[in-house]
């Protein structure tokens, strides 16, 4: 009696959710023999709603009131049989081992509550009914293959039903019958092993072992490269997606390449394009079909080029270069002007990998014949070659004898000693440019010409050898120079001077002002105002006595005005700096230099420095003052004629550098490395 009372209140305090009608208690296991166990229970209470279960857990651990969560405790269920006021049983005949201790719970399954009795243990003798195996099929497997156990009482143990293959758990195929059980080979099994099965509480080993099959190696290409699959024909590969990884290689040191797809008895592959596989590490091509590997030599094609256009191309043109067997990653593959790598940003590389398309560099030997290379990890293509150029037209006699250029909305005017047609201008951002006639309708020889304000032009000429008059001018769609307005006033010209006559110009943006230097006139440096068109005498430019200017070069510091002024003694230079707001000068710089010999200079800005070109009879050079004013005068060439010329100016246009001598008009880069 105090057993049973024991049992009552242990019971109603074990179930889940709300009070359940339903009471039950779990009695002593009884007839404990060779042949199994006889489990007992009891209903205390029928009370409630239906039951969908009820029966009996048994564990080999002890069975926690949240068995629930626990799907692998093996339970004999009685759902089959209407449950009953009192006593139920189950004679438990399999999956018990001899000796081992087996912990058992009566429960019940009521709506969702889950009820269960005291908890009883007893040690197995044994069971009439345990599992076998007595075959598989096939002997010889390779990894996801299905594999088919023959034997009886395979379904005694569910849920606890599993499969190993020495020592690897195996997937089970479909439902389990209970004389056959149909398996997955894993990975990683080695060649030969056992196949062992749990059911319930009993594991059972057949004694035959199964037999893994060598993957072979049928048929690889001699030859692979970038950008193109290949077939690598095999047998007993694995059935498993992914497990089936090809390598190239030596020496466990490999580089992964690409499967594409895998087939029954092949392997679709393709070179990864962000490997640069290394001729050192070795060409074998590995396969590893679920780790067991097999090789063949294959050697790695070296890129190709097989066309290059255009044949002739102009700094930064676009050229593209027909390729084959690259890779299509930057990391890998590299491009070369005559030996020299050229930056990554230069250059795209077809999804493909047939193509690249690269902006021609601008250093190197221009103009002149341009070798192009591609190198895909450490393995070289051939070279081609295209011819880059930087006359973009050559002048005739006429255009020969330009007075002047200037630049004005990215076109480049030269000033001819013309009066119906004082200026030409040519679009150097154009594949095929050409010079086009820009007609005057004051019929007048200009001096000089610049850019002032609203895209105008201030044009200076000679009146009876006696005054520079100004000429503002606009340029109109049609092609012609329209005058817009005179000078109020004149500059007058020194008649006794025996000097050249030389006049430069520059338009200020800080205020609109132009400032003239004059070389023959009683006040050499002037302003112009565009808006009341009156020349105003200034504080003279300080020039030395005893030298006569060759040229001189203004140029818009911001609030100064750098004057360079190139004597005819061609190895001397002065930088001066002219305060507006002072009307002072100040000399800042001077030196002595003979790669200045034969230069007629030119000089554009750049922010706070500017560029002026040091020419000698074999070269022209670039040299760089910065807002210090500090020369470096060794900047790379920018282009070599093999000859000098002389009547040179430069200007910076968009991106390009557009000179112009006396014989041609160049389009190139200003050289900056």
């Amino acid at each position: 009696m105090l057993l049973l009372l024991f049992v009552l209140l242990f019971c109603e305090k074990e179930f889940n959710g709300e009070r359940p009608f339903v009471r039950l208690v779990t009695l002593p296991p009884t007839e404990l023999n060779e042949e199994g166990v006889t489990l007992n229970g009891e209903f205390l209470d029928l009370s409630g709603g239906e039951m969908s279960d009820y029966g009996f857990l048994i564990d080999a651990e002890n069975i926690k009131p949240d068995v629930v969560k626990n799907p692998d405790v093996l339970k004999f269920s009685l759902k089959t049989e209407t449950p009953k006021l009192g006593r139920f049983s189950f004679r438990a005949e399999y999956s018990l081992s001899v000796g081992q201790t087996y912990y058992i719970r009566a429960y019940a399954i009521q709506g969702n509550n889950f009820i269960f009795g005291e908890e009883f243990s007893f040690v197995s003798k044994g069971g009439a009914a345990n599992p076998s195996i007595t075959d598989f099929s096939p002997v010889h497997i390779v990894p996801g293959d299905t594999l088919t156990l023959v034997g009886q009482n395979f379904t005694l143990g569910l849920p606890r039903l599993s499969a190993y293959l020495a020592g690897k758990e195996a997937e089970i195929v479909g439902s389990p019958s209970n004389t056959q059980l149909k398996i997955r080979v894993p990975l990683g099994i080695p060649l030969s092993g056992k196949i062992q099965l749990t059911v319930g509480f009993i594991s059972i080993t057949l004694d035959k072992n199964y037999q893994r099959l060598k993957p072979e190696m049928l048929k690889v290409p001699g030859i692979v490269k970038y950008g193109a699959s290949f077939l690598v024909e095999c047998k007993n590969l694995s059935k498993i997606f992914g497990s089936n990884e090809v390598l190239i290689g030596k020496n466990g040191d490999y580089q992964s390449c690409l499967v594409l797809q895998e087939q029954k008895d092949a392997l679709l592959v393709k070179l990864d394009d962000g490997n640069a596989y290394d001729p050192e590490r070795g060409d074998s091509l590995f396969v590893f079909a679920a780790a067991l590997p097999i090789s063949t030599k294959v050697n790695i094609a070296n890129p190709e080029i097989s066309g290059i256009s255009p044949a002739v191309v102009f700094p930064d043109d676009e050229v593209t270069l027909v390729c084959d067997g690259i890779s299509t990653n930057k990391n890998v593959t590299k491009i070369s002007w005559n030996g020299a790598e050229i930056p990554s940003a230069n250059y795209s590389i077809g999804a493909a990998g047939k193509q690249v398309t690269l902006k021609v560099p601008y250093w190197g030997n221009i103009p002149g014949t341009i070798k192009v290379m591609v190198r895909s990890g450490q393995r070289v293509s051939n070279e081609m070659t295209t011819r880059v150029a930087v006359d973009l037209l050559t002048l005739n006699e006429e255009q020969k004898a330009w007075k002047y250029a200037f630049n004005l909305n990215d076109k480049l005017f030269i000033g001819l000693p013309s009066g119906e047609f004082p200026f030409e201008y040519i679009d150097p951002s154009k594949k095929a440019p050409a010079l086009q006639r820009i007609s005057s309708s004051s019929r007048q020889i200009f001096e000089h010409a610049f850019p002032t304000q609203n895209d105008q032009l201030l044009a200076l000429s000679i009146e009876n050898s006696s005054a520079v008059e100004g000429q503002l001018l606009g340029i109109l769609a049609n092609n012609t120079a329209q005058l817009i307005a005179k000078s109020a006033n004149k500059i007058p010209l020194s008649t006794s001077s025996t000097a050249p006559l030389k006049i430069r110009g520059i338009a200020t943006k800080n205020n609109a002002l132009s400032y003239l230097f004059v070389s023959n006139s009683p006040n050499n440096f002037w302003q112009f105002n565009a808006s009341t068109r009156q020349f105003r005498s200034l504080l003279d430019l300080p020039l030395r006595s005893d030298q006569e200017v060759r040229e001189l070069i203004l140029f818009d510091q911001g609030t100064k005005i750098i004057a360079l002024v190139f004597y005819r003694d061609d190895s001397f230079i002065e930088i001066k700096e002219y305060n507006p707001a002072q009307n002072t000068w100040q000399e800042n710089y001077s030196f002595l230099d003979p790669f200045i010999s034969y230069n007629d200079a030119f000089i554009y800005p750049l922010e706070n420095s500017f560029y002026f070109l040091m020419s000698s009879n074999k070269a022209d050079q670039f040299a760089l003052c910065n807002e210090n004013l500090v020369i470096n005068y060794r900047m790379p060439v920018l282009f070599d004629k093999g000859k000098f010329s002389a009547k040179k100016k430069a200007f910076f246009m968009g991106n390009r550098v557009v000179i112009i001598d006396n014989e041609s008009i160049y389009r190139t880069h200003l050289a900056t490395e």
